[in-house]
């Protein structure tokens, strides 16, 4: 979930993929469900005994969350609300699905199913959880009953296997690590990731970090619906909080965009492309600061009203390299920058490629300008022959 906090004017809107234009180095969304609206989306579907009652979306609010929401892009994947799943004896396997489908011979880098889920401390009441990425029969709307599953069964082990009620042997391809084997901090957010790539290959990942049983050999679901379990113990009452639901898909090879529940992430006040490039030597790059979350950077600028400067950009693009120079070395570019609250945005970030849409941006790094109601003042595309005048040119120029 993300969302600008400008003053009245910056909600954004969520385009499919098949709207945009290509993006180089970006990864494109092609699903994605959050729950900032508070209402239960109509693209998702609950399957299985006492769902209907079982399923609920609620507000953070209910929640004390400030043990668990880490700064900077962290905090903006988490809006108003969640999808909360109450688990029973009598409602003990439940399943969400998305009504969206991704035809899997069309993706010609890679797909990413992805969920984030709260894992609770680890125990042997564990409560089951786990992504699905699932091809719901038409023939049989119904029933789930084929899927590929990455998650945490009641022994705290991560999981990956392949179910299909139709199989003499219904669950197949069958691989775990411990908990420990990614470091999970619990209780936390974690991001679960089934990255497909080609007709019949699979990665499994957990805050970016690669199963050991990864790649896997699996081609049997010809198309994609991602979804979420829940799975109790015999007599066990539990629940399970569930965000950011999505398909986002690369028509390139890339690196996996990086997990908003890493420790790592936080602000930076040098360039946000730095860590991504080789060092440059900074000219008063102390006086520069660089908001990560739109949040922060409208709670920094409540009394001085200044106008916003958002540099969109991707942690794979090649021009990073050239940018961060400038903004680095020039003196010109940083007395500039130096008048603007500035706000950084990785568009492989789910609300980061959102919000670039929303302001129709489909190639990064790009400068955009706003004033302080929210209104788009100018745009500055970044290409490697440009130097810091002709940026500085195209931001003088008004919109229309």
């Amino acid at each position: 979930m993300y969302k600008i906090l400008l003053p009245g004017v910056l909600v954004f809107l969520l385009f499919f993929t098949s709207l945009c234009f290509p993006m180089e180095g970006q990864y494109k969304l092609f699903a994605w469900e959050n729950f900032d609206n508070m209402s239960f989306p109509s693209a998702l579907v609950k399957y299985g005994r006492g769902a209907e009652d079982s399923v609920k979306v609620v507000p953070y609010s209910q929640f004390n969350l400030d043990d668990i929401l880490l700064e900077g892009i962290a905090k903006t994947e988490c809006g108003r609300g969640c999808l909360f799943i109450q688990a029973n004896p009598s409602a003990r396997f439940i399943r969400v699905v998305s009504k969206n489908k991704l035809d899997r011979t069309t993706i010609k880098g890679k797909a990413i199913v992805q969920a984030d889920f709260y894992v609770k401390e680890r125990s042997p009441q564990m409560l089951g959880i786990a992504l699905l990425a699932t091809e719901i029969d038409p023939r049989t709307p119904d029933i789930v009953s084929a899927f590929y599953r990455l998650g945490i069964n009641p022994m705290g082990e991560v999981y990956f296997s392949y179910y299909d009620s139709q199989l003499e042997n219904k669950v197949t391809n069958y691989y775990k690590d411990d908990m420990s084997y990614y470091q999970l901090k619990t209780p936390g957010w974690h991001r679960f990731q089934m990255v497909f790539t080609g007709p019949e290959t699979i990665h499994c990942f957990v805050d970016g970090i690669q199963s050991s049983y990864s790649p896997i050999r699996e081609g049997s679901l010809k198309n994609l619906q991602m979804g979420v379990m829940i799975a109790a113990q015999a007599n066990q009452t539990a629940n399970s909080l569930i965000d950011n639901l999505s398909i986002q898909i690369a028509d390139e090879e890339l690196p996996l965009p990086s997990s908003p529940w890493t420790k790592n992430i936080t602000k930076t006040t040098a360039s946000p492309l730095e860590s991504n490039v080789p060092h440059v030597p900074a000219v008063s790059s102390s006086a520069i600061h660089w908001y990560t979350t739109p949040e922060e950077a409208v709670l920094s600028n409540i009394h001085n009203k200044r106008q916003y400067l958002i540099l969109f950009y991707s942690p794979f693009v090649k021009t990073n390299a050239s940018l961060n120079q400038i903004i680095m070395s020039d003196i010109n570019a940083q007395n500039y920058l130096k008048q603007f609250v500035l706000v950084c945005i990785d568009v492989n970030q789910l609300g980061g490629g959102a919000l670039a849409q929303s302001f129709e941006i489909y190639k990064v790094p790009c400068f955009l300008i706003l004033n302080y109601e929210g209104n788009e003042v100018a745009k500055s595309y970044f290409v490697n022959e440009m130097d810091w005048s002709r940026i500085y040119q195209d931001l003088q120029k008004s919109k229309p």
